[in-house]
Formats: structure tokens, C-alpha cells, sequence
């Protein structure tokens, strides 16, 4: 009868029997276990510079916030109103909400994707898409802060 073993229920296929063609339980190498542990360990570190990387994205955002333009400002600062200036010279430009909004949203999808590669097991596409959203978002975050035009200018 130990032969003959079907699988537990709830579970995908059957058991092999003991005494086929592929030897016995002692002699397996388990080789398809192998791989998909082998990817799950890369991904879980994979996983802990990106969510690092996001939260200093977070806080260089947070400072890049608090200083937007100061007193360089045309709309609030020293100066007087002057309409075709760069966005980075007005206080209540959009883009600095954008900016902060898009750092935080980079740090929640690190968080989410760390979660998700944890219990991969129940969700493999989202344990393999979030962390690749968390890593687009925090580099996006990086570009518009290098591409950003000087403040005043």
C-alpha cells in the first residue's frame, strides 16, 4: 500500500510510488523545489534595497519639499508676481505635490511589495510586479528631482 501513496487532499497531482523508475524518496534531488527557492531567496533580497532606497527617496522628498523655492519665489517669497518663469520658482506649482505624492507612493508600493514577496506563495505575479512597480516609482522619483529645472531659473 505505501506504494500506491495518493496525494493529501487539497493538494495538485499525485505522489510517485515508491519503486519507480525514478528510485526511491532517498535518492530524489527535488531539483524543481530547488529552482523556485533559488528565486524566491533572490527576490527577498532583491527586495530590502528597494525598500531602503524608497524610504530615502521619502525623505529627500520630504526636504525637497519644506524648501521648495523660499524667498526666490514670484508667487509668496520677496518677489513680485512674473507669469513664464519655471514651475520650481512658484510656491503653489503642482509638480511639488506631484513630486511628494509620487516619493510616498514609491515607499507604499516598497512596503506592498515587500509584503507580497513574503507570502508569494499566494500570489506569485504580484510578489514578482510590485517590487518592479516600487523600483520604477522610486527611479521616476529620482529622474523629475535631476531633471527638475533650478529653482528661480
Amino acid at each position: 500500500m505505501l506504494g500506491d501513496a495518493w496525494a493529501a487532499p487539497g493538494r495538485r497531482g499525485t505522489l510517485a510510488p515508491m519503486g519507480t523508475e525514478h528510485g526511491s524518496w532517498r535518492h530524489s534531488r527535488f531539483d524543481g523545489h530547488a529552482a523556485g527557492e533559488r528565486a524566491s531567496r533572490w527576490l527577498a533580497r532583491g527586495m530590502w534595497p528597494i525598500l531602503v532606497g524608497n524610504f530615502i527617496v521619502l525623505l529627500a522628498a520630504m526636504q525637497h519639499d519644506e524648501s521648495r523655492c523660499g524667498q526666490d519665489c514670484f508667487d509668496v517669497g520677496l518677489r513680485t508676481y512674473e507669469p513664464g518663469h519655471s514651475w520650481t520658482s512658484y510656491n503653489n506649482a503642482w509638480q511639488w505635490e506631484a513630486m511628494y505624492v509620487l516619493a510616498v507612493a514609491a515607499l507604499v508600493a516598497a512596503l506592498a511589495a515587500g509584503f507580497a514577496v513574503w507570502r508569494q506563495d499566494r500570489s506569485p505575479l504580484a510578489a514578482r510586479v510590485l517590487p518592479a512597480a516600487a523600483l520604477a516609482l522610486g527611479v521616476a522619483w529620482v529622474a523629475w528631482r535631476v531633471l527638475a529645472p533650478g529653482v528661480g531659473s
